[in-house]
């Protein structure tokens, strides 16, 4: 009897030990705020952002391997691009492992596998951050502004391997997912905004100034799609100038030349500020560069001595 107690107490003994071992199981969790791209101008760029991934790990061993995986979004199905939305309005971004937007993150069931991160181990612990990168893509033209986003909710998720200080990392195709899910979200605002360039009005070389010269140059205009916009003339760096009488003056001198803009061949109003008989221009953005004509007019007038006459007038862009 007392060799079966002995042994019986033995046992016990054992399944006390592997119960303390089960209770350091080793564990991992991630968290993370998304991914915010700002506001976001399609007619002048195609912005970048990042976001961290802040990983916890404890009862490891020497060496960890975290892979990341984010499927196309909830009530998404497409990995390149991935979309945000607006209602039904679309945005085609997608998020990548690497600043260079070579690499993008996926998941176990899709096209793109998920991101691999090789950590330092501290004391069988780990406490750090991964970066994710994401990239809204080039020529959107027909996005309209608005708030616009994704989330992913249930589909992000991390699995992990943890090895002594020798072995072989398995691939991150190959790892069971051993952790929750966690939030994160996507966001952009698209603005209305515009850009605006000239080509010059060049009326040539003339003697007397006795009939009426007229000449054409051209603004081109890129708005976001659907957004207003009005564009204004100065009247010009010529003294005394105003919308509907501008001067165009010798180089190194006083003497000018009137002359006027428009923005129609009828030359019946002239175009500037809107206030004193002037009008502006109107229309609505396409997310393409629009050209618009700026047509301009010289009347018979006295002949100025002989040179080079000019003038620079600032065209605005209201939206």
């Amino acid at each position: 009897m007392r060799l079966l107690r002995r042994v019986i107490a033995l046992i016990v003994f054992v399944l006390c030990a592997l119960a303390v071992g089960n209770a350091q199981a080793q564990v991992c969790t991630a968290t993370s705020t998304g991914m915010s791209f700002g506001s976001y101008s399609p007619v002048t760029g195609t912005p970048s952002a990042s976001a961290t991934i802040a990983i916890k790990c404890s009862g490891l061993l020497a060496k960890l391997r975290v892979c990341v995986a984010l499927g196309p979004g909830v009530g998404q199905t497409s990995y390149a691009p991935r979309y945000m939305t607006n209602g039904v309005s679309t945005l085609q971004y997608n998020l990548y492992s690497d600043s260079a937007g070579t690499s993008v993150v996926g998941s176990t069931a899709g096209p793109y596998g998920p991101a691999s991160y090789d950590l330092p181990v501290n004391a069988g612990a780990v406490n750090t951050t991964v970066t994710v990168y994401g990239k809204i893509l080039p020529s959107q033209s027909s996005v309209q502004a608005g708030s616009f986003g994704a989330t992913f909710g249930s589909t992000a998720i991390v699995g992990y391997q943890t090895l002594p200080t020798t072995g072989t990392f398995l691939d991150c195709l190959a790892l069971p997912v051993l952790s929750g899910s966690f939030s994160f979200p996507v966001t952009a605002n698209v603005i209305n905004d515009c850009t605006i360039s000239a080509s010059n009005i060049d009326f040539g070389s003339k003697g007397l100034l006795s009939s009426t010269l007229t000449a054409a140059g051209s603004l081109s205009v890129a708005c976001t799609n659907a957004g207003a916009y009005a564009i204004s003339l100065s009247a010009g760096n010529g003294v005394n100038a105003t919308s509907a009488t501008r001067y165009m003056t010798l180089a190194g001198g006083s003497d000018k030349i009137a002359y006027g803009l428009y923005p129609s061949a009828s030359y019946s109003v002239p175009w500037g500020d809107g206030t004193s008989g002037s009008t502006t221009v109107s229309g609505t953005g396409n997310g393409a560069t629009q050209t618009i004509p700026v047509y301009s007019r010289v009347l018979p007038q006295p002949t100025p001595p002989p040179g080079s006459y000019s003038d620079t007038v600032i065209a605005t862009v209201m939206f």
